[in-house]
């Protein structure tokens, strides 16, 4: 079995930059919907990432005692939203596999097991982003 080193912290912080990021993203492709019911569902992943976002924020204080200021760059373009799709299938897919290696770095059981529910929501969005993505060819 290889032995993981990683960088706790730094991968934290990165991770709660990408879900603030993400929920940015996730605002600005809700505008772009084509119809209200399509918003909402963007919208749910949304609340989502913001509720990913709070649990790596108190993931991150439990280990290192303080809180991470997340100052986060302005959110992507979207594009048509066709493409914002494709870009947040993409985005959804990263953060798993980016979860999936936090998860394995983390010496805490309770922490493992939020982090791997927040990786499985990340694959049930790239699954639900995606059938958007196919009803609208």
């Amino acid at each position: 079995m290889e032995i993981l080193t990683c960088d706790i912290v730094e991968l934290l912080k990165a991770a709660i930059l990408d879900e603030k990021e993400a929920a940015q993203f996730y605002e600005l492709l809700a505008e772009a919907a084509p119809d209200g019911e399509i918003r909402q569902k963007l919208l749910n992943i949304r609340r989502k990432e913001l509720m990913h976002f709070e649990l790596l924020q108190e993931i991150f204080a439990d280990i290192t005692g303080r809180e991470y200021p997340a100052n986060s760059k302005a959110a992507e373009e979207i594009g048509s939203f066709g493409e914002g799709l494709k870009k947040a299938i993409c985005g959804e897919l990263e953060a798993a596999e980016k979860y999936s290696e936090l998860a394995c770095c983390l010496p805490c059981m309770r922490h493992k097991e939020q982090v791997i529910g927040t990786l499985n929501d990340e694959k049930c969005h790239a699954k639900m982003l995606f059938a958007l993505f196919e009803e609208m060819k």
